[in-house]
Formats: C-alpha cells, sequence, structure tokens
C-alpha cells in the first residue's frame, strides 16, 4: 500500500469540534517537524487560544482572512470578497509546496454561502502536493467524492442550549 501526499480531509457537521479537531491534527503534524498553515476563512478575532497559540510555533503559520460570522446580509458583498480573497491566499500557500498540512477552517461555509466553488477546491487538490483539510457545516458533493477520509461532528448536546455563553479555551 502506497502513502498519498496531498489528502483530501474534511471535518464537517453541526456539531463542536471540526476547528478543535483540525488543531489536533495541526499540533500531530508539527509533532513530526512538518510545516502546517492554518487559513481561517470566517474567523477574524487574534484573541482566540488556537490563534495565539500557533501564531508563536515554529514551522506553524495561521491567518484569519474573514470578517467575523455571517449573520447579516447587509455585509455579505464584504464577506464574498474576503473569501475570495482568502481563496488567494490559500492557493498560494498549497502551490508554494511548503506545507505538509493546510487546513481551510470554515472553508466549507463560505463554499455554501456561494462565495467560492467547490471545483476551485478540487483544482487546488489536484495541483497541490499539500494534505489539505476543509472545516465547515456542510459539504457538496464534488467535495464528497473527491474526498479521501470525511469526518462528520454530530451535536448531542451543548451547554449553549442551557443558556451558557461562550468559554475560554472551549469555543475560543
Amino acid at each position: 500500500m502506497t502513502a498519498k501526499k496531498n489528502l483530501l480531509i474534511i471535518y464537517m457537521g453541526n456539531g463542536k469540534g471540526k476547528t478543535t479537531a483540525a488543531l489536533g491534527l495541526a499540533s500531530r503534524m508539527l509533532g513530526h517537524d512538518k510545516n502546517v498553515c492554518i487559513c481561517q476563512f470566517i474567523k477574524q478575532d487574534s484573541s482566540t487560544g488556537e490563534y495565539k497559540f500557533f501564531d508563536n510555533i515554529e514551522n506553524a503559520e495561521i491567518y484569519l482572512l474573514g470578517n467575523g460570522f455571517v449573520f447579516d446580509d447587509k455585509n455579505k458583498e464584504s464577506h464574498r470578497k474576503s473569501a475570495r480573497d482568502a481563496l488567494a491566499v490559500l492557493r498560494q500557500k498549497i502551490l508554494s509546496g511548503k506545507y505538509s498540512l493546510i487546513i481551510a477552517d470554515e472553508m466549507l461555509d463560505a463554499i455554501e454561502l456561494g462565495f467560492i466553488e467547490p471545483s476551485e477546491v478540487i483544482e487546488l487538490v489536484d495541483y497541490g502536493s499539500s494534505t489539505l483539510l476543509l472545516t465547515g457545516r456542510k459539504a457538496p458533493k464534488e467535495l464528497i467524492e473527491q474526498a479521501d477520509t470525511i469526518t462528520e461532528m454530530k451535536e448531542v448536546k451543548h451547554h449553549y442550549q442551557k443558556g451558557l455563553k461562550a468559554v475560554k479555551g472551549i469555543e475560543f
């Protein structure tokens, strides 16, 4: 059995843990002295635990490329532009050949919102040599067919349902 160098991995679903699992895989790669790049397509907050941690790790790069969560249709064009700019950064990182793992965090949400076409992602996988890990709520059929590994996170229960706010170190 041969090892494929540029896997496409998807962590999806409505449950908590997609980004956390992706960052766990990043730490595993870093433990093997591999280079990792994390492109966050929606997030823009540099005070999150993951940003503070990975921004200070050798062999890791983390980029906040979004405008925050997309709740307001009035800002949709701004979010679209950010997603397109993030895709350009992702493309550059993939084509550099520098990274063993590239995480496109929340990219599936940018696809679901119509900001990015699935074919654009498939093209990057075909030309790159990095393993690409995508996170988000839903993956389109084309990416599901192309993926080598898919894990779905299903929400069973979340403390938010009890009225508890986001917890530092757990959600951010």
